[in-house]
């Protein structure tokens, strides 16, 4: 009876295992994909002038700019 109970979980921690397999696999065919292509254009003499910074959940709003002389003229 022990087994039955059993059997959901089992899928359940497959199916999230296998998910993270496929997340790390395409993480690393993307990585692999720009050591590349970054290496190609070192190789053409091209600088990379940018780095990828991945980042997790969303990303805080910005304050908006400070206001102009003539807006804050402005009631």
């Amino acid at each position: 009876m022990s087994e039955t109970n059993q059997q959901p979980d089992f899928w359940r921690e497959l199916k999230e295992e296998l998910a993270q397999v496929g997340q790390s696999l395409a993480d690393g065919w993307s990585s692999a994909g720009v050591n590349i292509r970054n290496q190609l254009r070192m190789l053409r003499g091209a600088k990379v002038d940018y780095v990828v910074i991945p980042l997790e959940g969303p990303l805080l709003e910005r304050a908006q700019p400070p206001r102009s002389f003539i807006q804050r003229q402005l009631p």
